[in-house]
This record gives structure tokens, sequence and C-alpha cells, in this order.
């Protein structure tokens, strides 16, 4: 059972994403609707999981609440929770050590997926195990720990700019002069996903970005941002963001233009 707190400035999205986690068996240690609150509860209680929506009153946003939260309690998974499928805020949260990110609405089942993935991959590590990786992080030697990180970073750097290229691992690591096998083990210790995992997202948010700002078709957008399969690009897309590209588009852009007919004077 893992325990949560939540960061949700609208009381009925706060309510349902509550009842949907405790319905997934798993304890709410705080419930926040400002940052503030959420930086609070979060140093407090120590939460295993902070869900925080991007959108937050009183002029401090989503990210900058988690990047505050993970200052404090390092250890702390971070899933940003959005209705705005922006490519930057992806990367932003990427960037700073945020696990994932889920666009709204969300749905029982996937938070109950995500939650078990989370489970899977970080919380069910023997905690002998997490220290061990600790101490030898600790006493790695500094000059080693500067060369891999700018390696990591300079590599991730370069999928950010040429997503759209065909990339593979071999490939990077010859560029960035590692194995392999080294350049992919630091590159998930450090990013928090494997390189094809990233170069996924990357891909994906910048064909999100493509359906809501343009009218090129579905298979020009997936060849632009580096898909050759337009039908994998669909179920890949579909899987990651629970609806088709042609959906999406549908969905969100139409609400992005009932958003600028509202304010237009």
């Amino acid at each position: 059972m893992a325990r949560i707190l939540i960061v949700e400035d609208e009381p009925y999205e706060r309510r349902a994403l509550s009842s949907f986690i405790r319905q997934a068996g798993h304890e709410i240690v705080g419930e926040a609707a400002t940052a503030r609150e959420g930086i609070e509860l979060a140093t407090l209680h120590h939460p295993r999981i902070v869900f925080i929506d991007i959108r937050l009153p009183e002029g401090v946003d989503g990210l900058d609440c988690a990047k505050t939260i993970l200052e404090r309690v390092p250890h702390t998974i971070i899933i940003i929770i959005t209705a705005y499928a922006e490519f930057d805020y992806a990367r932003r949260a990427l960037e700073m050590g945020v696990f994932s990110y889920m666009l709204k609405p969300v749905s029982p089942e996937e938070i109950s997926q995500k939650i078990a993935e989370l489970e899977q991959k970080f919380i069910k590590k023997s905690p002998s195990v997490v220290k061990k990786n600790i101490d030898a992080a600790v006493q790695a030697p500094l000059p080693d720990t500067i060369l891999w990180e700018k390696s990591v970073l300079d590599a991730k750097a370069y999928i950010d700019k040429h997503f759209y290229e065909p990339l593979k691992i071999q490939d990077l690591s010859s560029m960035f002069f590692l194995s392999p096998a080294y350049l992919t083990r630091l590159f998930r210790q450090r990013v928090g996903f494997s390189i094809k995992q990233y170069l996924q997202i990357v891909r994906l948010s910048a064909a999100a970005k493509a359906l809501l700002t343009s009218n090129a078709s579905v298979k020009a957008i997936a060849c632009a941002v580096g898909y050759n399969d337009a039908n994998y690009f669909s179920i890949a897309f579909h899987k990651h963001f629970g609806l088709t590209p042609s959906a999406y588009r549908l969905k969100y852009k139409t609400r992005n233009y009932k958003v600028r007919r509202k304010g237009e004077v």
C-alpha cells in the first residue's frame, strides 16, 4: 500500500482522485488545494507518491511545487496531472525528476495502473538495496560522476533536438564514448526512463502539440516526429494518451478553440 498526497485546487477533481486512489487500496496522507499546502504536507508526512495538478492558484504552478517537494523529500515520486497537453510542461517535468504525467480526465483504471507501475519499478525495492545504491553513488569518484553526468545530459539534449531522426542506442553510445549497456543504465538512473521510453515520450509529446497547432494529417505528423509506421504510431499514441490521434485532436483542439473564442473581444 502506497502513501499518497494529492495537490489539486479543484474540490470536485480532488475528491474524485482521492476516491480513485482509495478504491485501489492505498492511503491518502493529505489533500492540498495550493502549492504551499502541498509542500507543507509533503514535508510533514513524506509521502511516497504525490499527484500534482499543473495549474495551481497563488502564482505557483505544479512544476514549481514538484521541484520544491523533490528538494525537501528527494525520494518522492511525482506524477503531474494536467488538462494541458503541452510539450514544454512534459519536458520541464522530466528534467526536474518527475516520474510521469497524466492528462485529465483520469479514470480509476488509469490511476490504479499508474500506481501499480510505480510499485513495480520503485516502491517494492528493498530498503537495503536502495541504501546500497545510494552508498555506491556517494562513494563514487567525483571526476567520473561529472563525466558520466555530462554524457547523459548531452545524450538527453541530443534526443530533444533530434527525436525525429532514426536514433539508435548504439549510435548514441558511440557519439558519447560509452558502451550501450553503460549509457542505458546511467540514462535510466539520471532521467528515470530508459532511452527508448524517453525518446517515445518526446516524440509523442511533439506529435500531440502538432495535432493541436496544425492541420497536418496524422500520417504526416507521425512521419515528422520519427514514426515510419502510422499504425504503430497510432497504437503508441493511444496507449500513452488514452485517445487515438484523431480523437485527441478533436477533443483538445475544439476545447482550445472555444477558450480562445470566449476570450475574444
